[in-house]
C-alpha cells in the first residue's frame, strides 16, 4: 500500500502533493526497512556454516541484479502500456503491479523458509537491553570492521553510479547511452557472483572482498587515464568495475553473520537483528552521504546543468566517477584486511557455542 500511495498523484496544490510525496516515501522507506532487517537477519540462522553463507549470499545477490535490471529494462514499457499516453496512471498502475508481485513474493519466502540454529538456547529466548549489547556490539572487532568497509565503500559506490549520467552526457556527449552503462553495473553482477562464490569456497570472504575492491578500482582507474575513451569501452569499463562491487554486494551480509557468530561465542550473546539493523543503518547513511555530496563535488568543479562544461568541469566529472569511489574502495580493502574470521577460525566459533550450549 505504502508504495502504491508514493505514485499516487491527486489534483491538490503543489504545497499538499510536496506533503504527500514526502510522507508516502517516508512510510514506504520504513515499511522496507522494517521487512529487510529479519529479511537479511536470516542469513545467520539459516546456516551456521560460514561458506554455506556465502553461497546463500550469493543467490541473492544474483537475484537482486536480475530484480534490478528487470525493473530498468520493462517499468517504461508498462507505464506506456497501462497508462496509453497518460504517465501518472501508467506508474501507478506499474507500482500497483509490483507491490501485488512483492506482497506474493514476501508470503512465498514467509511459508517456505525455516530458520535453524545450532545455538538454541538461553542467547536466543534472553530479552536484553539494547544499551547493554551496543556495548558488546562495541567490543566486537570483526563487526566493526565490517562496519566501517561498509561506509568506506558505499558511499563511494553511491557517487560513481549516479555520476556515470554526467559522464556520459557531457564526457563522452550521448546521455541515451548511460542507460547501457547502468545497465552493465546490473547485469555485471549476474556474471560475476558466481564467480565470486567459488572463489569464496576455495579461499575466504575477506579475500574476495579485497579483490573485488582491487577490480573495481584498476577499472576505475583505467577510464581515468583513458582520454579518448569510447561509449562502448566506457560500458565495458563499468562492467569490469560492477564486478568488483559485486564481491562486496555478495560478501559484506554473509560477514555479518559470521561476526554475530563470534559475538555469541567470545560475549555469550547472540545479537542478530540489532548487528543487521545496525549495519543497514551504515549502509543507507552512506548512500545519502554519498549522493548528497556529489551535488556539492559537482558545483566545486565548475559544473553547470545542461549547458556545455568547461575542461575544468569535465576534467572534474571524470574525477568524481573515477578517482573519488577509487579511494574509498581502496580505503574499504585495507580495512577488511584486518578481518580476522575465515573458514578455519569459524569452525572453532561453532565448536565453542556447541561446547556451552551442551
Amino acid at each position: 500500500l505504502s508504495l502504491i500511495g508514493v505514485f499516487l498523484k491527486p489534483d491538490w496544490p503543489i504545497e499538499k502533493l510536496f506533503i504527500l510525496a514526502l510522507v508516502s516515501h517516508l512510510l514506504f522507506r520504513l515499511c522496507f526497512t522494517l521487512i529487510y532487517i529479519p529479511y537479511t537477519s536470516m542469513l545467520a540462522k539459516i546456516s551456521q556454516d560460514t561458506t554455506e553463507r556465502s553461497s546463500v549470499a550469493a543467490y541473492k545477490t544474483v537475484a537482486t541484479s536480475l530484480g534490478t535490471l528487470t525493473v530498468s529494462l520493462v517499468t517504461l514499457k508498462l507505464v506506456a502500456y497501462f497508462g496509453n499516453g497518460d504517465e501518472t496512471k501508467g506508474f501507478l498502475a506499474t507500482a500497483t503491479l509490483y507491490a501485488v508481485l512483492m506482497v506474493c513474493s514476501l508470503w512465498v519466502c514467509f511459508l517456505s523458509t525455516t530458520e535453524v540454529s545450532e545455538s538454541e538456547g538461553a542467547f536466543e529466548t534472553e530479552r536484553y537491553d539494547i544499551l547493554s549489547v551496543g556495548k558488546i556490539l562495541m567490543k566486537n572487532v570483526p563487526f566493526l570492521l565490517v562496519f566501517f568497509g561498509v561506509i568506506t565503500f558505499t558511499g563511494c559506490y553511491t557517487i560513481m553510479l549516479k555520476s556515470i549520467v554526467y559522464f556520459f552526457k557531457y564526457n563522452l556527449g550521448d546521455a541515451e547511452s548511460a542507460r547501457w552503462g547502468l545497465s552493465a553495473a546490473s547485469v555485471s553482477g549476474i556474471f560475476a557472483v558466481p564467480i565470486w562464490a567459488t572463489v569464496t569456497k576455495r579461499t575466504s570472504k575477506r579475500l574476495v572482498w579485497i579483490a573485488g575492491c582491487i577490480l573495481a578500482s584498476s577499472g576505475l582507474l583505467v577510464l581515468n587515464l583513458h582520454d579518448g575513451i569510447t561509449v562502448i569501452w566506457a560500458v565495458v569499463n563499468i562492467f569490469v568495475v560492477g564486478c568488483g562491487i559485486a564481491a562486496f554486494l555478495m560478501t559484506f551480509y554473509a560477514m555479518a553473520a559470521d561476526t554475530i557468530d563470534y559475538g555469541e561465542w567470545k560475549y555469550g550473546v547472540r545479537i542478530e537483528a540489532l548487528s543487521i539493523s545496525i549495519l543497514s543503518f551504515a549502509n543507507k547513511s552512506s548512500l545519502a552521504i554519498g549522493g548528497g555530496s556529489l551535488g556539492f563535488m559537482m558545483a566545486s568543479v565548475g559544473y553547470k546543468a545542461n549547458v556545455e562544461q568547461s575542461v575544468e568541469a569535465l576534467e572534474g566529472i571524470k574525477s568524481i566517477l573515477t578517482l573519488v569511489p577509487l579511494t574509498g574502495f581502496l580505503l574499504s580493502a585495507v580495512v577488511i584486511h584486518f578481518y580476522p574470521i575465515d573458514a578455519k577460525y569459524h569452525q572453532k566459533i561453532r565448536d565453542g557455542i556447541l561446547a556451552r550450549t551442551k
